[in-house]
């Protein structure tokens, strides 16, 4: 895991902006509200993107091998790793960084944000612990929560499954989908349709940035509608399924 001291470093030679070229999103916002991600250039574990086995830990969560995005262009360089090698991300950090910068309060504070944003974490009853980055690593952990209740945890601010209404719909679709493939096919296995999302987008479906929330969507609709049910649907009643709106209504009236 990245150190205090690092994360400081990094964020005092970024200016606060995402080191993408031409993006002038910032980090951390005046009130505090964490743009930014805390990005690993070559991959923290063997499943994630441009992963170098022959880096040691320290190298792995080093200065060097880490860099600050917002969390659209952390999606992107994830998402299209063949386009964005290491060198070139190398380059990008290269450019972005100031060559002096003072360490002052306001940035600790500001790196502290960035980092436990970094540590957010997905937590099943005394079970596994994955970090919300792609490529994160895994720990045990044991936590104490009433018996038989898991303890309920947030999705970072800023993605789709921290948006309640957003995070519904795309698990209706996604729900819709899997219900129509199982008539097709009764050997369908759920798992499978949410395996081909998290391989598309390049993350867990829920852990996408709140922003490609339409083109999700889309996505989704596109899968749905290939298949046979869909299209007998749409002969038959003129659709497969409800639109956003809909849902919405649907689910203030279920209240």
């Amino acid at each position: 895991m990245p150190t205090l001291t690092t994360i400081k470093k990094l964020y005092a030679k970024s200016n606060n902006q995402c080191a993408f070229p031409g993006c002038s999103s910032p980090l951390v916002t005046r009130d505090n509200t964490i743009m930014g991600d805390i990005c690993h250039i070559k991959a923290k574990n063997s499943k994630g993107k441009r992963y170098d086995k022959n880096q040691t830990k320290e190298e792995r969560h080093g200065f060097d091998n880490l860099i600050l995005l917002c969390k659209n262009h952390h999606q992107e360089i994830d998402t299209n790793a063949r386009k964005y090698t290491v060198d070139v991300i190398r380059e990008f950090k290269r450019q972005s960084e100031s060559k002096f910068a003072e360490i002052t309060p306001e940035m600790t504070s500001a790196a502290e944000l960035l980092l436990n944003n970094y540590n957010s974490i997905m937590v099943g009853n005394h079970s596994n612990v994955i970090s919300n980055s792609p490529g994160a690593t895994i720990s045990n952990v044991s936590i104490k929560t009433e018996k038989g209740k898991a303890p309920k945890i947030n999705q970072p601010i800023g993605t789709i499954g921290y948006d309640l209404g957003k995070k519904g719909y795309v698990k209706y679709l996604i729900d819709k989908y899997n219900e129509f493939s199982k008539k097709e096919k009764p050997d369908f296995n759920y798992a499978i349709f949410y395996e081909n999302i998290t391989h598309d987008f390049g993350i867990k479906w829920d852990l996408i940035d709140v922003n490609r929330f339409d083109y999700l969507v889309t996505y989704l609709k596109r899968r749905i509608d290939r298949t046979k049910e869909a299209k007998i649907r749409k002969h038959l009643k003129g659709r497969a399924y409800h639109t956003y709106e809909e849902h919405i209504f649907i689910m203030k009236g279920k209240k």
